[in-house]
């Protein structure tokens, strides 16, 4: 009985000694697992990393490209504005210079018909002299006229009537 009683005792040992090998075993097996999946898990995130770095730099590239199309925009918008303001401000001094032709042309034109009207003036004070004299001319030559048609009239007048008085004195006497 005693010895059925150790051969249970030393099965069970062994029994429990295989349960524990294989308990250890099991647990290798899962630690084994678990580093594994530890592993791929940080070779995973250092793919991530590396990706993100990568799609990063991408970003940072188009960013930088994106600056440069945007500066050589400024630029040449800033080159096209200048080269509008040079060309008002060229049509300005055209416009300018046109304006002062203008003025020097109108102000030959109205000198020269100031010159012309005094011309025209110095004309007809020239003319009204003229005609004045014409005139005065005319009224000397009629009073002229005139003197040598009254003088006879009268003379006629002053002889009638002495004539007349001679007539009468001569008749008195007669009679």
């Amino acid at each position: 009985m005693s010895h059925t009683i150790l051969t249970i005792v030393i099965m069970s040992h062994a029994i429990l000694t295989i349960v524990i090998m294989a308990y250890t075993i099991l647990t290798i097996i899962i630690m084994s697992h678990t580093i594994l999946t530890i592993v791929i898990m940080s070779y995973t995130i250092l793919t991530i990393v590396i990706m993100s770095h990568a799609i990063l730099t991408i970003v940072i590239m188009a960013y930088t490209i994106l600056t440069i199309i945007i500066m050589s925009h400024t630029i040449l918008t800033i080159v096209i504005m200048s080269y509008t303001i040079l060309t008002i401000v060229i049509m300005s001094h055209t416009i300018l210079t046109i304006v002062i032709m203008s003025y020097t042309i109108l102000t030959i034109v109205i000198k020269s018909h100031t010159i012309l009207t005094i011309v025209i003036m110095s004309h007809t004070i020239l003319t009204i002299v003229i005609m004045s004299h014409t005139i005065l001319t005319i009224v000397i030559k009629s009073h002229t006229i005139l003197t040598i048609v009254i003088m006879p009239h009268t003379i006629l007048t002053i002889i009638i009537p002495t004539l007349s008085c001679s007539i009468i004195v001569f008749a008195i006497g007669l009679s």
